[in-house]
């Protein structure tokens, strides 16, 4: 991951998965010799070594920029270009990803991005949801909403990330929602939605759902299994339904989902991070195109709705989903 300047920062961290010495709890030890970029190119070969037997290494950069890292695991030594981290501000973002060893091939690996994803304020449908001091989005009803940013959505009933996806590559990114269904709640509704669109047709449609360039999640009061549901669409056609809890007024669902979205392979995994399983992939995705992380909130009558989006700074991928997402991008 990235480091701050002047700051003794976590640079790596190595799970070993499904091996004896995790079994065993054995110690993970690491040696790494580490040069600023900007030195190496300037013939200044000052390489400064450090250990860890924690699993954790731990480094303070003087220098902005990038660090080529050159790494031994409990003795092993890896090669590979993409072992690089870079040395920012304190005002900078910081980037994190996972480094995935692919099985059969040593000396393999693939990138998966813990991307950062924020809501959009100018993007958001002022009338149909708000943004609460925390940062939280609800299903709030604003009939009266004033004067709209041009930017704002005027279909969709929801908001749109900052920034769109592209490029090659894996990117997992989760969004944490709490759903309350209220005493006036009916079966067969939406509560909530989160997916990707294609940039240009985010307000095409007013739910994620129903729009032929998306591919989403959907929490809903399901009439099949009476119970509030996970359903998974790929351009307005479902592909899963998979219930969660029973529905009845004053039913709460706390659930935490992540998308993890493999544009070299045109797929989008549904995963529940609360409890560590894939929902659903979603093959043959388009991603020919920046997709854009969407989020909808519904039923104002119905349901109560707050939902956010950790940072990649603050999310948490334990080995247990470290593994699931190991086990998605092998090929």
């Amino acid at each position: 991951m990235d480091a701050t300047t002047g700051e003794n920062s976590t640079v790596l961290k190595v799970t070993l998965l499904s091996t004896e010495d995790k079994k065993q709890n054995n110690p993970t030890v690491i040696q790494a010799a580490i040069q600023p970029l900007e030195e190496k190119q300037q013939h200044e070969h000052k390489l400064k070594s450090v250990a860890s037997i924690n699993g954790r290494l731990q480094y303070t950069p003087n220098t902005v920029g990038i660090h080529k890292t050159s790494i031994s695991i409990d003795g092993r030594q890896l090669y590979d270009d993409r072992f690089v981290f870079h040395s920012r501000k304190q005002d900078e973002e910081l980037m994190r990803k996972i480094l995935v060893g692919i099985d059969g091939k040593p000396g393999e690996y693939r990138d998966v991005l813990l991307s950062t994803v924020e809501f959009e304020e100018n993007r958001r449908n002022r009338k149909y949801c708000k943004i609460s001091e925390s940062g939280l989005l609800t299903n709030k009803y604003s009939p009266n909403s004033g004067e709209l940013p041009p930017d704002s959505l005027k279909c969709f009933k929801g908001i749109t990330a900052r920034s769109p996806l592209s490029g090659l590559g894996c990117s997992f990114w989760v969004t944490r929602l709490d759903c309350k269904a209220l005493p006036s709640a009916e079966l067969n509704k939406v509560a909530a939605q989160v997916g990707l669109c294609l940039q240009e047709h985010c307000d095409d449609e007013i739910q994620i759902a129903r729009n032929k360039h998306s591919w989403c999640v959907s929490v809903d009061s399901c009439k099949t299994h009476h119970s509030l549901c996970l359903k998974v669409y790929s351009s307005k056609r479902r592909v899963c339904d998979h219930p969660l809890t029973v529905f009845k007024p004053n039913t709460k669902l706390n659930i935490t989902l992540g998308l993890l979205l493999d544009t070299d392979n045109s797929t989008l995994h549904v995963i529940n991070v609360t409890t560590n399983s894939l929902v659903h992939s979603i093959p043959n995705i388009e991603t020919s195109q920046p997709l854009m992380p969407v989020f909808g909130v519904y039923g104002p009558n119905m349901f109560q709705v707050q939902m956010s989006v950790p940072s990649s700074m603050d999310l948490s991928v334990d080995p247990t989903l470290l593994e699931l997402l190991s086990g998605l991008v092998q090929t």
